[in-house]
């Protein structure tokens, strides 16, 4: 998995006129983390006693 974060320091230190060139950068984290979110709802409900099963 990459570092969108450094990504994003990175682009808006080299170049701080261009804000637009950020959004796809946001967008990835975005879309990374729901989707992160989205596959934990689905296989979380398969705990038992504290212990993934």
């Amino acid at each position: 998995m990459n570092n969108s974060s450094a990504s994003a320091v990175l682009i808006t230190t080299t170049l701080p006129d261009r804000p637009h060139i950020l959004l796809p950068v946001l967008a990835y984290g975005l879309l990374r983390k729901v989707a992160a979110g989205r596959v934990v709802r689905a296989f979380g409900s398969r705990r038992e006693g504290g212990l993934w099963t």
